[in-house]
């Protein structure tokens, strides 16, 4: 029989240990880079919707304000070009009265009242808290402009 074979010995391996910190992996940082952006832009979108979705609407028991309405089933010949509802063009609130204008689109597709678009289901409300007149320029159409007019 002869000897036992023996297995050489394993060849030494140089380790360089002059650095705390192996060198970056690229494939491995594009892929943290892509996460990182990915988790801003979706916290972007979902900061943008909740400011959409959660517009104060509420009156504190102050008054009601000017009421307008969007009616379920609006057909508009130009969507967001065409005014689903028509508005004055002045809006005005005597002494004392609560200076509020809220525009409720109760449809299902978002529409535009005078220089506002309002998204389906939603309500835009605007109060006036001191007397003054405030401008809302049309883009679409500078004649559906609307100036609302708080009296002294």
């Amino acid at each position: 029989m002869g000897a036992p074979h023996r297995a050489a010995p394993p060849e030494a391996i140089a380790v360089d240990t002059s650095s705390p910190n192996p060198a970056p992996n690229p494939a491995s940082a594009s892929r943290r880079t892509a996460i990182i952006g990915g988790v801003v832009a979706i916290i972007g979108i979902a900061a943008v919707l909740l400011i959409l979705t959660f517009r104060p609407t509420s009156r504190d028991g102050e008054g009601e304000g000017k009421l307008f309405v969007i009616p379920a089933g609006t057909i508009v010949e130009r969507p967001t070009i065409d005014s689903a509802i028509e508005m004055p063009t002045e809006i005005r609130f005597a002494p004392g009265e609560f200076a509020q204008i809220s525009i409720r689109n109760d449809d299902r597709v978002a529409q535009r009242a005078g220089p506002w678009v309002i998204a389906p289901g939603q309500t835009l409300t605007e109060r006036f808290p001191e007397p003054g007149d405030y401008f809302f320029a049309c883009s679409v159409d500078p004649a559906e402009s609307v100036t609302v007019v708080v009296e002294k």
